[in-house]
């Protein structure tokens, strides 16, 4: 369910007693996440849940929304300060759970290292779908919450008993490469092909896209051609290259050093159909719910555009079946275990889950 910009009292007045209340909030909502849960916890009211950019609500997203999914035979694990690359330690879990919804700190260090230990861990036998929770400001600060507090540099798991289908696109295409990341440090990107990494991205986005770029204006030239991290035999893993200082590029997320990467862009209808793709393949007739991770920075790149994206993705679920609502959130940073299971971590990417 769906409440835009509640009151403290209208969003408890929501909550289940008998239920895991998923609780996913729009960063611009009035709701002080200190008050909610000190009165979720006096209500024993079980809660988890994150703040993000922009929740989405069938065909509209809005930044002061708060989507509310009441969730049954769940058990939620959460992990702190996952920066710090310690060992992890998970939960048993019986055969009754097959897949997963995870938050994370879309901002912090270490998630590549979070993802591959969960997935060591895991394997195939749980199917994940999550997303980066924080503020379109890019300024960390605590985003991810449960009964036990409000935290940063943490990541929460909610393991269901539901099955789901996956489907996971971008529809972003390379323009130059590929460049060896010959100097990096998690996720930023020192050297391209043993050159300053700011210094050969400004030659070929001026060669090849015709556009000037200083570190000043950035963001806004760059939202427009991101990384791709080579993977054989499907879409390219897209790196988010948000700010430059020194002649060094910051992603949303590691890049690998020894990697290889392609230069990307984007036309509006590639990336509809992409969405488009992704919706597909999530699909079945046994549809009985849908959980929409969609970056942030899709919306930035396609602007008034953007509903088009979301209106494709809710006439593919309503083909299968109409009376499930699409809800989601706009992320920093998307999460999925598509394809051979192996958990990633996306930019500018739409992970598409449904539930049967």
């Amino acid at each position: 369910m769906i409440l835009i910009d509640p009151s403290l009292n209208e969003l408890l007045s929501s909550l289940k007693s008998d239920r895991l209340n998923f609780i996913l909030i729009g960063e611009k909502s009035s709701i002080s996440i200190a008050d909610l849960i000190e009165h979720a916890n006096q209500q024993n009211m079980q809660i988890a849940g994150g703040l993000f950019p922009g929740i989405i609500e069938d065909r509209n997203r809005y930044e002061d929304g708060v989507i509310i999914q009441f969730l049954e035979n769940t058990l939620v694990h959460t992990h702190h300060q996952i920066s710090e690359s310690k060992e992890l330690t998970y939960p048993k879990l019986d055969d009754s759970f097959r897949s997963a919804k995870m938050l994370v700190d879309g901002l912090t260090k270490g998630i590549g290292k979070f993802l591959q230990d969960t997935f060591a861990h895991f394997g195939d036998s749980i199917q994940f779908i999550g997303a980066g929770c924080g503020s379109l400001t890019l300024e960390q600060k605590p985003c991810l919450f449960t009964n036990d507090g409000f935290f940063e540099d943490a990541a929460l798991i909610v393991f269901e008993n539901n099955a789901l289908n996956l489907g996971v696109r971008h529809g972003w295409k390379k323009i130059a490469g590929p460049f060896v990341v010959s100097k990096a440090e998690g996720n930023v990107i020192k050297e391209l092909n043993w050159r300053p990494a700011f210094e050969v991205y400004k030659e070929v986005l001026l060669k090849e896209a015709l556009s000037e770029i200083t570190e000043d204006d950035f963001f806004n030239i760059s939202k427009g051609y991101p990384f791709g991290i080579s993977r054989e035999g499907t879409e390219d893993i897209v790196r988010d290259p948000i700010a430059s200082s020194n002649q060094e590029l910051t992603c949303v997320g590691e890049v690998p050093e020894h990697s290889t990467l392609n230069i990307l862009s984007g036309r509006h209808e590639d990336l509809i159909q992409g969405a488009k793709a992704a919706a597909i393949e999530a699909s079945s007739n046994e549809i009985k719910s849908s959980f929409v991770v969609d970056c942030i920075s899709r919306v930035l790149f396609q602007g008034e555009k953007f509903h088009r994206e979301l209106n494709i993705i809710a006439s593919e679920i309503a083909r299968f079946n109409s009376e499930v609502q699409v809800e989601g959130v706009l992320s920093l940073g998307e999460i999925s275990s598509y394809g051979n299971g192996y958990l990633e971590f996306f930019n500018k990417t739409i992970v598409v889950g449904t539930y049967h």
